[in-house]
């Protein structure tokens, strides 16, 4: 990256939506999550049904088809080959490495205290990624607050404000 450049990239996405489904991106993001909220629920109260391996089986054929619905309804089309590989990586983790660590962490442990630890999986990501590459965030020019207020008393606008 560049000094003042954007952490994204210039080029377009892979796929675009056509200017009549413009404002469902939200609704799509909402029932994301509103989705996501219900698996550690949902995967304890299938753990009374199923064991840990079938159930992650049921899980991960109920999001193929789901997925492979959507995706044929809205006729997109599919990746280019050198993207597949990738798309290998991270189906493996999406699809069958996070059901099947939860699920399995789920037989020991309540539903709050998986939302918890899952909650501090982005905070994680960053930390891990900043340690990686060896990058530390700058705070940004007057943090903490109370610094930003004592430059602002020291200065003649905010001495003359004060009066």
């Amino acid at each position: 990256m560049r000094a003042q450049s954007s952490a994204t990239a210039s080029t377009p996405i892979a796929v675009t939506a056509p200017h009549d489904r413009r404002g469902s991106g939200t609704v799509q993001a909402a029932l994301g999550v509103i989705a996501f909220s219900l698996t550690f629920p949902a995967t304890a109260w299938g753990l009374e049904g199923f064991g840990p391996w079938s159930l992650v089986a049921v899980r991960s054929v109920l999001a193929a088809f789901i997925a492979g619905g959507c995706l044929l309804a809205l006729r997109v089309p599919p990746p280019d080959r050198k993207h597949w590989p990738g798309l290998a990586v991270v189906g493996a983790g999406v699809v069958l490495g996070f059901p099947m660590l939860t699920t399995l962490a789920l037989r020991t442990s309540t539903t709050a205290h998986a939302a918890v630890v899952v909650g501090l999986l982005p905070l994680t990501t960053a930390l891990m990624s900043a340690l990686r590459v060896g990058s530390r965030p700058r705070a940004p020019s007057g943090w903490p607050p109370w610094r930003a207020r004592r430059r602002c008393w020291r200065s003649p606008c905010g001495r003359a404000a004060a009066r």
